[in-house]
């Protein structure tokens, strides 16, 4: 009986510390796929630029695929000179996440015909809509806010 309790001390141990880790691998892990998807994407808007010298017209939403309540946009300014691809994950992402939890690619152009991305804040944020243990590396906290 004692070996018993005792292997249930464990495990019960064991949960309690798996289990936040566990959480915060999986919420993680749906940012990262977003990133993905919004560099895939990426490609595609850079191809057209490097055919045709500007960037695609904006995009509606459409679902991400794989995740249920994920969509991926882009945006493109007006001079067609600079573009901007959205990754929106949800309000349900974890706990006290923001209205909809959002990840920014920017893509300007570098004058040789190549464009360069880097993840960026919303133009109307504060703050990051993700929060900071969730950001993935390739977005810091000293990003600038897009266009």
């Amino acid at each position: 009986m004692i070996e018993l309790m005792i292997v249930l001390a464990i495990v019960g141990l064991l949960l309690t510390v798996a289990l936040p880790s566990f959480e915060r691998y999986s919420i993680k892990a749906r940012i990262n796929h977003g990133i993905a998807a919004a560099y895939a994407q990426s490609a595609d808007v850079e191809s057209v630029y490097s055919e045709e010298g500007e960037f695609p017209v904006s995009i509606a939403l459409y679902d991400l695929p794989g995740s249920e309540t994920a969509q991926i946009k882009w945006w493109t300014r007006s001079d067609r000179q600079a573009t901007r691809i959205e990754v929106w994950l949800g309000g349900d992402l974890y706990e006290g996440a923001h209205d909809n939890v959002m990840i920014l690619l920017e893509g300007i152009p570098d004058g040789f015909g190549n464009v360069n991305w880097e993840c960026v804040k919303h133009p109307t944020a504060t703050a990051w809509h993700v929060a900071a243990q969730y950001l993935p590396d390739e977005c810091d906290n000293n990003a600038r806010a897009v266009y």
